[in-house]
């Protein structure tokens, strides 16, 4: 997926992330299963994103926001962490704000396998959400 940009030259020149559609090759091509399933839920949910037809970016500035989408001119920002924790906590945040700010958006979600909370930084709204629950919205 490319950066996002407003500038389309600047996407186009800017490194791509990659996934794989499929998660049994993701993992036959080099995931490891005990120590990569932050990145297989994060191709999860890149591949529900697709069949939903959004528009697919990820951000990045000081930090990296792993999506941003777009569906009818609306936008959207997803951070996605196996587990949110003391090491990883802050920095998360920090690029889901980030990318929300850059977009001015109000509320942005983070995507866990199990955790929920709601908190408010820098007056965004943001949700943890255990990944099941969004896989069934």
């Amino acid at each position: 997926i490319p950066k996002f940009s407003y500038s389309t030259k600047s996407q186009i020149y800017a490194n791509k992330k990659i996934f794989m559609i499929d998660t049994a090759m993701a993992i036959l091509n080099g995931f490891r299963i005990s120590g990569d399933m932050g990145r297989l839920l994060e191709n999860m949910v890149c591949i529900q994103l697709k069949r939903s037809n959004h528009e697919l970016f990820y951000f990045r500035n000081r930090f990296e926001c792993d999506f941003i989408t777009k569906k009818n001119n609306s936008y959207q920002a997803i951070q996605v962490c196996y587990e949110l924790n003391d090491n990883n906590r802050t920095r998360e945040i920090n690029g889901l704000v980030e990318a929300m700010d850059k977009l001015n958006l109000k509320k942005g979600e983070i995507l866990t396998i199990d955790q929920e909370e709601e908190l408010v930084q820098d007056d965004r709204q943001i949700k943890i959400v255990p990944a099941y629950k969004w896989f069934l919205n």
